[in-house]
């Protein structure tokens, strides 16, 4: 049998630092996406973008209007740490570096109402350290903005905690539950064959162009292994913008399949499509010469979601999708615009044209 004696540990009054974490209120700060990832692919910390695997662990950001929460930990002076505190949160969390931010009540001047958590009802400002940007500023470039959460500490703050014999603390965040499930760039299709088609602008036009798709005959009906030729132009009337391309999907499959079942969801877009394609020997790329405006005025809209599976074919009614055309190997393929009974001749809406890129 052990006995210990003489055995003390200090532990700061409860109510007292949750009063104090309330003292830690946060801020936003914005930094496009060449700045913070870099461009080239080297061991230095900062250059790499994601394929920097530090990049990957530390400056990965969060979504503006997703919703977090965040809590602060103290060591205390033997080296232990305490509970989970809540600090201070609110929706619409103010940039670092805005002149025009609302300023936060000092922590020993504020009021919380328990029953909802809440300390200002217009801002949301809450003691359940839960944290919202909503960032529609338009910014100096061209290019994503990667955000930051940064906390600072109130005026008085430390002293008081020095006092409790606390000698540090860190920040620690919820596991986040998603209210925005994913984000995809949304492409058109063909309306006859469900085939996927990219919008081509003319010229410096903000609404006129052609669809644009591939196929492995020419405008001819000729078999050609020339990228350019294989390039059909269809006009507006023969597509529709109803096709996401969402990279979290292809990382996460399993648990999208459960979701996107043909259910309604709610979108919306939040950038604009001033954007522009570049083109190389055999592929078409969006490059980064245009802005990307937030638009976050622009309301929901209910859609059905569904999910491609492997086999690339999706039906609902009369609505179709597929990502592959035919198969050489089963010698099936699927007709442009309308089905014809002559495959040689000219089955498409377009025109014999040069199709020149932004970027290549």
């Amino acid at each position: 049998m052990l006995f210990l004696g003489n055995v003390q540990k200090y532990t700061p009054d409860y109510e007292t630092l949750v009063k104090l974490s309330l003292g830690f209120i946060p801020y936003y700060k914005a930094v496009d996406e060449e700045t913070e990832l870099g461009s080239t692919l080297n061991e230095t910390y900062n250059p790499g973008g994601y394929y920097n695997v530090q990049n990957i662990y530390n400056k990965v950001g969060y979504w503006n209007e997703e919703i977090y929460r965040f809590g602060v930990v103290y060591i205390m002076s033997n080296g232990s740490l305490s509970p989970v505190y809540n600090i201070r949160g609110r929706n619409n969390v103010p940039a670092i570096n805005d002149p025009n931010a609302d300023e936060y009540d000092n922590w020993n001047k504020i009021t919380v109402d328990y029953d909802t958590q809440l300390i200002n009802n217009f801002t949301l400002e809450n003691s359940a350290g839960v944290c919202r940007i909503f960032d529609n500023n338009e910014h100096d470039n061209d290019y994503f903005q990667v955000r930051h959460f940064i906390f600072k500490a109130q005026d008085g703050l430390l002293d008081e905690l020095k006092n409790l014999n606390i000698k540090g603390y860190f920040f620690v965040r919820q596991k986040r539950i998603p209210t925005i499930l994913c984000q995809a760039f949304m492409i058109g299709k063909d309306s006859y064959s469900g085939i996927p088609a990219w919008f081509l602008k003319d010229g410096n036009s903000s609404t006129s162009g052609k669809w644009v798709t591939e196929s492995f005959l020419d405008s001819r009906g000729y078999v050609t292994h020339e990228y350019g030729r294989r390039l059909m132009l269809l006009g507006n009337n023969h597509t529709k913008t109803s096709v996401g391309i969402c990279p979290e999907f292809e990382m996460n499959q399993a648990y999208y399949n459960n979701i996107f079942t043909g259910g309604v969801l709610k979108l919306r877009q939040v950038t604009s499509n001033e954007f522009s394609l570049g083109g190389e020997q055999n592929h078409i790329f969006i490059n980064t010469s245009g802005k990307y405006t937030l638009t976050n005025s622009t309301p929901f809209i209910k859609a059905k979601v569904t999910s491609v599976p492997d086999s690339g074919l999706v039906r609902d009614g009369n609505n179709i999708f597929r990502n592959v055309a035919g198969s050489a190997n089963e010698n099936t393929f699927q007709y442009l615009v309308g089905k014809t009974t002559k495959p040689r001749k000219k089955n498409f809406d377009v025109i014999e044209t040069n199709i020149t890129f932004t970027n290549g």
